[in-house]
């Protein structure tokens, strides 16, 4: 399962490293919710920045450190 956050932050970060936390701990929030409600399945997270456009998936690791 794929989670796909759509931002139009001008200009958009280079790296995952980048991104505001606010918006990491928003896509943390998200796959949280999911991995309740779907145990058993996968769950992958990445925010399409709209400028340019690009997809830019966000690691497991650094979605953990943003958990509310």
């Amino acid at each position: 399962m794929l989670i796909v956050d759509y931002k139009t932050v001008r200009p958009p970060p280079r790296s995952e490293s980048e991104v505001a936390a606010v918006y990491l701990r928003q896509l943390a929030s998200y796959r949280a919710a999911l991995e309740r409600i779907y145990p058993d399945r996968p769950v992958t997270c990445a925010i399409l920045w709209t400028e340019a456009p690009r997809l830019m998936p966000i690691s497991s690791a650094l979605l953990s450190r943003h958990l509310p």
